[in-house]
């Protein structure tokens, strides 16, 4: 689901929130989610990505599939802003929720919520 906020005097800012079935083919949801950051970057628009994305970021330097989805990102200007993982259990840990940002010119406060509530840690971001 993507938004698109009006803030009257300054940049609208488009939220795009995504959830991807550990089962899902990632080239599918790859290339529908790819298509419409081209279009926003194209548009010259700030956006935050957030959700679970089930691409372990942590494992991008051993899985080609990891590797191209943050280079593909990056390419776009897309940064995470989550960089330590986010589901932690007795024998792992992975970085699968992420938020990303496409703004170097911000400054932000990052990070995730140490919580039992669920077995992925909240993460969150404020951008001033």
């Amino acid at each position: 689901m993507f938004v698109e906020i009006d803030l009257k005097k300054q940049h609208n800012i488009v939220c795009g929130v995504i959830y991807r079935h550990p089962n899902a083919i990632l080239d599918i949801i790859l290339g529908c989610l790819y298509d419409i950051i081209d279009k926003i970057s194209k548009e010259n628009k700030y956006c935050v990505l957030l959700g679970d994305f089930n691409i372990d970021l942590l494992r991008s330097d051993t899985n080609p599939d990891t590797e191209d989805f943050a280079n593909t990102l990056g390419s776009y200007a897309f940064y995470p802003q989550i960089l330590k993982p986010t589901r932690i259990t007795y024998h792992s840990a992975t970085l699968t929720d992420n938020i990303f940002f496409n703004s170097l010119e911000h400054h932000i406060i990052n990070g995730n919520i140490l919580s039992g509530i669920t077995d992925h840690l909240p993460n969150f971001i404020i951008i001033n």
